[in-house]
Formats: structure tokens, sequence, C-alpha cells
């Protein structure tokens, strides 16, 4: 079981204060503060609120993305640079996830299947960040789980637990393992990256949860984040 929280990610010193916030929420719904249904959502929506200000939609300084080069999914090796000339969704997600990432995997599906044919010029990434659950395997039972198997512009991926820290190290991922059960703490953002390879925007995914754990949105919010990513990826693409 994964616990992930939101975080609206910021460059500067801000960025890492924001690190223990988000961090010390995520834990309290670890420790059974959010028991009750729908009991937490970092970003609560407000009545006539725009979709961009739903998903914490906010600009980056325009600076060139971090780079890496993992494998895929599917064995292939897959870097950030693989991607230019196409806007890219960038999120952060644990195969073994059952809050945010689920929802953002949703998210990713209807947004693409919004984007119709200008699909073809986006690529949605998904990095590994559970520390312990690196294989292909489990890579490929999340997409099938999710449904992102049948997205032809998906990439999942994962390598070596040095390679993996160092991409969270660089788009400013915390990442916390309980050792006692292997549940991770995780930041959640999704970065926009401009087909000339430079960070333009990111948004903070937020979920509530229900009594076993498992994470939701209401159908009608789902859909709206879903729109908000397909606008902004229409929109640098």
């Amino acid at each position: 079981m994964t616990f992930s929280w939101c975080q609206e990610r910021r460059a500067g010193t801000r960025r890492h204060r924001m690190r223990s916030v988000v961090l010390m929420a995520a834990l309290f719904v670890f420790a059974g503060g959010a028991s009750a249904a729908g009991g937490v959502y970092l970003a609560t929506r407000q009545p006539g609120e725009s979709i961009s200000q739903l998903m914490g939609l906010s600009s980056v300084p325009n600076r060139p993305a971090p780079g890496f080069s993992l494998h895929d999914q599917f064995g292939k090796t897959v870097s950030l640079a693989s991607f230019r000339g196409k806007a890219v969704a960038l999120y952060f997600m644990d195969p073994r996830c059952i809050d945010v990432c689920p929802l953002v995997a949703h998210e990713f599906i209807e947004a693409d299947r919004q984007l119709g044919p200008l699909a073809r010029h986006v690529a949605l990434v998904g990095v590994d960040v559970n520390p312990n659950v690196r294989s292909r395997a489990s890579l490929l039972s999340f997409d099938r789980e999710q449904g992102l198997n049948r997205l032809h512009n998906w990439y999942y991926v994962t390598g070596s637990l040095a390679a993996l820290q160092r991409v969270w190290a660089a788009y400013s991922i915390t990442v916390q393992v309980r050792p006692s059960t292997l549940n991770v703490v995780h930041t959640a953002v999704i970065d926009f990256i401009a087909p000339n390879g430079r960070e333009r925007a990111m948004a903070a995914p937020g979920c509530r949860y229900r009594k076993n754990g498992t994470g939701y949105l209401p159908g009608d919010e789902l859909a709206q984040w879903a729109t908000g990513i397909a606008s902004e990826l229409r929109r640098l693409a």
C-alpha cells in the first residue's frame, strides 16, 4: 500500500521548504488521520474556480528540464531527449500506489482521448518512484490494471535505484519508505515540458481518501483534471 501526497513545487528555497510540509501531511494520512471517506484533499475545490485553479497549475522558470536515461516497461532505453519535439506530461508514479497514482493514470487516459490526433505529438511519461518495486513486470501489471497499456504514447520508466534517485533529486521528488511495511510516501506533481525540452508548468494532483486508504475523486473533478491536462499539453504542442 502506498500513500502519496500533492505538492506545488516551486524553484529555489521555497520548493525545498515545502518538502517537509508535504511529507508531514502524507504521514498524517498514513497514520490514520484521514480515515473517514473524503476526509483529506489537499487542493479543496472552491465554487466557481477555474480548472487551472483546481489543478494548482503554476508556471515555472523557463529552463531545461533535467535529463535522464532509463528503460521503459518494454525494456527499451528512453531518455528525456528522445521526446524532443513533443509536449510531455511527466509524473512520478508508484506501481503499488492505491491513491493518487491511479487517479493520475485515469486522467492521462482521458486527456489522451480528448487530444485526439494531436496525441501523436504528446508523450505521457511516468517515472517509477518505488525504490523496492522496479521490475518491468510490476510496471506492466500496473499498466494493465489501470488501462494505460492501451495508450500508444505512454512510457513508464524505471532503472537502477541509483539512477532513479538521481532523477528524483533532479525534480525535487522526496521519497520515504516505512521500514516496517515498505509503504511509500512521495511528492506528487505533474511536470509539463515543452517540445524544446524546457519546463513550463506544473500541477499538484490531489485525491480524497476512503476508509480503506484507497483514493478517489468525484467523476466531474476527475474529468476536469483530464481536460486541464489536455489543455496544457495542447497549448505546449
